[in-house]
């Protein structure tokens, strides 16, 4: 699928690496105790560190291997892969024989591909989505878990990532928040700043987008999951347990 050409040390780089954006977000990382070892992200989704976030991302996380083990995909993509546990676990619990990981940040890809090497299934790649050289009408599935708030124009992202779907083509989005009015939005983005603040990198605060309802709306998505709500699809699919810690957040489908 990709250039070997492009391939350094297990990563394909399809392009040049922000140095100064990484080591910011490393650092961040760093600080609120979220860059974790080879062990610690083996285990994931089971995690004895912040118990009850990785409870409820475990079970928005079986949820989405549940869809894919009844509806047959070939070919994923997740953006905003990070240190690659979605990727092996989805690896792990489906018959999906190409899964792409992407993300631009090399210091967690390597951790992905140091961790996971046995696992040929996947491929990781470090890559500005807009501006790489990616092949298009490749993938059945594109899965963002927990990452398209670091989009600022979700317009722009989305179309984007129609481009790269086959025609059946699907794009999902876990563990993010969406906003129902302007109030909630600024509301979402003081916290951010106060928290970078406190971790001394307030301008990092530019890189995190709390989205609204009405920008996913424009695109008539499938609401998988939301809080609160008795989906009538998860029923259809046959999904008989019940989330004992609801997620706050949302499960979305949007369609080619």
């Amino acid at each position: 699928m990709f250039n070997k050409s492009l391939l350094t040390d297990g990563i394909y780089f399809l392009t040049h690496p922000n140095n100064s954006f990484e080591q910011t977000y490393i650092d961040i990382r760093k600080k609120e105790g979220n860059l974790l070892t080879t062990p610690q992200i083996l285990a994931l989704p089971n995690s004895e560190r912040d118990s009850a976030k990785w409870k409820m991302r475990k079970a928005s996380a079986d949820l989405f291997i549940y869809y894919l083990q009844r509806n047959s995909k070939a070919n994923l993509l997740e953006i905003g892969c990070g240190n690659g546990w979605f990727c092996n676990y989805i690896s792990a619990k489906t018959t999906i024989d190409n899964i792409v990981g992407l993300d631009v940040n090399q210091f967690e890809l390597t951790q992905a591909k140091n961790a996971f090497s046995e696992n040929k299934k996947i491929t990781w790649v470090y890559a500005d989505i807009f501006t790489a050289n990616i092949p298009e009408n490749k993938f059945d599935v594109i899965v963002l878990n927990g990452s398209v708030q670091y989009f600022q124009n979700f317009d722009k992202l989305i179309k984007r990532l129609k481009q790269l779907l086959t025609v059946n083509g699907e794009i999902h989005i876990l563990d993010s928040p969406f906003y129902h009015s302007k109030k909630e939005q600024a509301k979402a983005h003081e916290k951010t700043v106060e928290h970078y603040s406190s971790l001394g990198h307030p301008k990092m605060a530019a890189y995190y987008t709390p989205h609204l309802w009405q920008e996913a709306n424009k695109y008539s998505p499938t609401i998988m999951y939301k809080q609160n709500t008795i989906n009538s699809l998860l029923r259809r699919i046959g999904i008989r347990f019940f989330i004992r810690e609801q997620n706050p957040f949302c499960w979305i489908m949007i369609h080619k």
